[in-house]
């Protein structure tokens, strides 16, 4: 037994936390029943397994979990430095959260990590560490990643360089030029004539 509290209800609290809640969880228990089951999945669980279990399960378990956890990851990264991916129909929702964030101060220079995580509501460790469990990528780049990809939608807009990089919150446009051409390997300008000889 544990103290304070049982297996269950530490897994559900892990999974209420906004700062744990991505960790995958296996529940390894002598409760086989199937209602105990559906009671440890109810709860949050990723995995439920019983004793005596075999050990090989237990590993292709961690296996699977893990997989599934870069698989996300990757599709989220992706989602943030390739200029035409789509975003995931299986985004976290605290990414969606954060995203809508940046939206509403996509134009806001002054938006740093200390006040984004204010925000958030948490701590400046604890977003980073989430951050980069589901992107890869520290808060900073998430950031920055977001404003470039946004960038892509106004320069197609027809806004140039300059217009675009404000409307993103670069304070500098040759900042912005400098980031582009290192998330995307070509720079706002060519990329507008790119765009413009794909249409015609």
């Amino acid at each position: 037994m544990m103290p304070i509290m049982t297996g269950l209800e530490l897994c559900q609290a892990l999974k209420k936390d906004e700062q744990t809640s991505h960790i995958p969880i296996i529940l390894l228990t002598a409760k086989s029943g199937y209602q105990n089951r559906i009671e440890g999945l109810n709860y949050g669980a990723n995995a439920y397994i019983t004793k005596p279990f075999h050990i090989q399960e237990l590993q292709l378990q961690v296996r699977n979990l893990l997989d599934q956890q870069r698989m996300i990851q990757q599709y989220a990264l992706q989602a943030l430095t390739e200029p035409n991916a789509q975003p995931s129909t299986v985004e976290d929702p605290f990414l969606t959260r954060c995203y809508t964030l940046l939206e509403e101060r996509l134009d806001d220079s002054s938006l740093g990590v200390e006040e984004f995580a204010q925000l958030i509501g948490m701590s400046r460790v604890s977003l980073h560490r989430k951050i980069k469990a589901l992107t890869g990528l520290p808060i900073s780049e998430v950031i920055r990643n977001y404003r470039l990809k946004r960038a892509i939608v106004f320069l197609e807009e027809g806004y140039n360089s300059s217009q675009t990089a404000y409307r993103v919150g670069f304070e500098s446009p040759a900042y912005f030029t400098k980031c582009f051409k290192d998330l995307y390997q070509i720079t706002p300008s060519e990329y507008l004539k790119q765009a413009s000889g794909s249409s015609q």
